[in-house]
């Protein structure tokens, strides 16, 4: 590994920590037949302890986004470029 992949690795794991902080505010979907009014509160409250919540995990969704941005990067970085 030269320094150009892991200052760009690097710059991955930052990209997907600030993609994962904000996917903490997205409601998770609601299964059928369930009362609106119900979810909702449950949804409020889960997005609220996950905000608060001091793991940060990332998110697999952010992570495979930011790969994708950063692909042809990470081919120059690894061939030397």
């Amino acid at each position: 590994m030269n320094e150009k992949l892991f200052n760009l690795t690097y710059k991955l794991v930052q990209e997907s920590g600030q993609c994962s902080a904000g996917m903490d505010f997205v409601p998770r979907p609601m299964p059928p037949g369930a009362s609106a009014m119900k979810y909702l509160k449950k949804q409020v409250r889960e997005i609220f302890l996950r905000a608060i919540n001091k793991n940060k995990d990332l998110y697999v969704i952010c992570v495979k986004a930011a790969a994708f941005q950063m692909a042809s990067d990470f081919k120059l970085a690894g061939n030397g470029y």
